[in-house]
């Protein structure tokens, strides 16, 4: 038996209007060549008496993905695939 079940999926895109349906992202159709994440965080500075200032994470800031690769139109889900991942991005 196998300690995790595999997930079908490389990477689902879950759109923010609930009622959307989410992307996915599968070898057999969109796959990427590369995958690249970035997080920000949010740092507050305060002064403080004869010594140096403070630093305080106030939260997170931006997370950014950045994927490339190619999807065949001719292949699967073809042209409709763009215009799906066009409007999640809108």
């Amino acid at each position: 038996p196998e300690a995790v079940t595999p997930f079908p999926h490389l990477l689902i895109i879950q759109p923010q209007d609930p009622k959307a349906q989410p992307y996915y992202f599968n070898l057999d159709t969109a796959a990427f060549d590369e995958l690249r994440r970035s997080t920000e965080f949010r740092w507050a500075s305060q002064e403080r008496l004869s010594r140096r200032p403070a630093q305080q994470a106030v939260g997170m800031g931006e997370e950014k993905i950045t994927l490339k690769g190619a999807i065949f139109p001719g292949f699967k889900g073809g042209f409709k695939q763009l215009d799906t991942l066009r409007s999640l991005g809108a």
